[in-house]
Parts: C-alpha cells; structure tokens; sequence
C-alpha cells in the first residue's frame, strides 16, 4: 500500500506540468499594473510566467522546480532519507501546521477565531492527498526541544496553535521554500490536479542558482522551516500555553474556553505546549481532567 501511495506522490510532484491556458494569461495580464510584462506574447508566458504563489509558473520556471525535487528524491532513497520517511509518515517527529502563523491553506482566515480547529477540518479534511506546508523539528513528539532563535519558524510554532500531522515528507528545507498558496489557486489549476491532489513544489529562484539544492543534511538535521508535506493526515492540536495567556488577556476566558473545547470537539490528542525552561519547549498531552483544570485557571 505504501510503496503504491510512494510512486503516485513521486510522480505528481516530478512529472505532472501543468500548462498555463488562456484564461490564466488574461488574468495575469490583469495583475501587471505597471505593464512590466505588456510585450509578452501568450507563449512567452506559457514559458516564462513566475507567478508561482498562485500556481501559475511557466514551463522553465517549473521544470527548475521539478530539478530540485529529483535531487531530493535521490536523498530519500538512502538509509537516512528512508530514516526520515519512515518517521515523518508514522508521525514520529514534531510536524506542525500553524494556524496563526503565515498564509498557507486558510491560516489567517482562522488565525483570529475561538473555534478554528473543527472550522478547519470541515474545510479541508482530517487527510488529504493535497500537499500542505509544514514546520518540522527532528524530534519525538514530547520530548524536550530547545526552541532557540535559530530555529526561526519552528520557534514560533510552539508559542502559537495548529495541528501535529504525518505524511510523505517531499521536499525539507530549513529554509522558506516560496512555495504555491494553496488557497491562491485558480479553479483551471485546482480542476487540473483535482484527481492527484494539489501540488506544491520549492521555487528554485529562491536560492540564486535556479538548481541549487536547499534541502537540509539528512544525515543531521535538527529543524525545518518548512516541510512540503503529501498524503498527511491530522495527528492531533497542539495549544501554546504563551496564547492562551494572552489571548485571555486580550479576548477573556470565553474564548480561550472557546479554544480549548474546540479542540476537545475533535476528538483529537491535545497537547499543551509549555516552556519548561529558557527556550525549551515540551509538548504535553492533556487528559480531560486537565483539560478542565486549564480552562478556568488561566
């Protein structure tokens, strides 16, 4: 079964190229405000279009893109890529998608409401075969992570609320990737990898040299900034206790209330993110006394 899932996310994310149609060339002829782009013909877009945020790349643009995920994918057929396959999919690492943080899949149409956690999966599901953006830290779930600067996006992960996953892990950066807004897309890319999923894919123009790798070291890697994440499935919310305080400062107890009994509703494990000491950040699973203890001890 899973080699079988394996060879369909491999294949759509480096064979799949979709075509830009003439609808998307009137639209982004609609976006050039200031007429950078008015003496490009339809074919030039068709291979030079970068508006890759929203899902319309032209053919060079992608195909550097495709280059880094092969060079990726190379990685992952060693015994450390297979290592981290194998935890990332079993849901073995900290693999956390942040609802307040970013724009990625509806982050701040939810960022700011009391109940976001079901809202979220009505909306997308609890799987998917869609690809989706991920902060990622090499360690198992509760254990004790030092949160320091350096792990930028990752840092602020545990200070704010999400869900945890698991997944194909198709491409792991410890940087920001540029990749597609999955929420930006326009119905002509959506219908066309509608049956597949919906791809995400590094932008090579990121890096300076269009074919650099920015992958991180398999061999030793502590944290991602970003982890495009294939066929993941929820594993569970995680709460930072910092937002909670806050949030019952600013907003009052109804809505941490709110919060917290959202994310009971799912049905879900529900961590507690607690900073232990200095940077270092544990997650805690909640039973539901000490859940109920939470909500009106803030």
């Amino acid at each position: 079964m899973y080699s079988h899932l394996l060879r369909n996310v491999i294949r759509n994310s480096l064979l799949e190229m979709y075509e830009l149609q003439p609808v998307d060339i009137e639209y982004l002829r609609s976006l050039d405000e200031f007429g950078d782009y008015e003496d490009m013909s339809d074919e030039d877009y068709k291979k030079y279009s970068d508006a890759k945020l929203i899902g319309l790349q032209g053919s060079e643009s992608r195909k550097q893109d495709i280059e880094l995920m092969k060079n990726w994918h190379k990685k992952m057929q060693t015994p450390e890529g297979r290592d981290l396959k194998k935890k990332a999919m079993n849901g073995e690492i900290h693999l956390m998608h942040n609802l307040v943080y970013g724009a990625e899949a509806g982050k701040i149409e939810f960022a700011g409401v009391s109940k976001p956690f079901n809202a979220w999966i009505q909306k997308y599901g609890m799987t998917s075969r869609d690809s989706i953006s991920v902060t990622a830290v090499n360690q198992p779930i509760g254990s004790t992570v030092n949160a320091s600067s350096t792990l930028g996006w990752a840092k602020d992960a545990f200070e704010d609320y999400g869900f945890l996953m698991q997944g194909y892990p198709s491409y792991v950066s410890d940087s920001d990737l540029g990749t597609e807004t999955l929420t930006a897309l326009p119905d002509t890319v959506k219908k066309f990898n509608k049956n597949s999923g919906q791809v995400k894919r590094p932008a090579a123009r990121f890096y300076g040299d269009p074919y650099a790798d920015s992958g991180v070291d398999i061999k030793n890697w502590r944290y991602a900034q970003e982890c495009i994440l294939d066929n993941w499935k929820i594993i569970g919310i995680w709460i930072g206790f910092e937002t909670l305080i806050i949030k019952r400062r600013s907003n009052g107890l109804s809505w941490v209330v709110s919060l917290l009994e959202d994310a009971e509703n799912t049905g879900l494990p529900v961590y507690l993110s607690n900073k232990t000491s200095g940077n270092n950040f544990r997650l805690v699973e909640l039973d539901n006394k000490m859940l109920e203890k939470l909500k009106f001890n803030l």
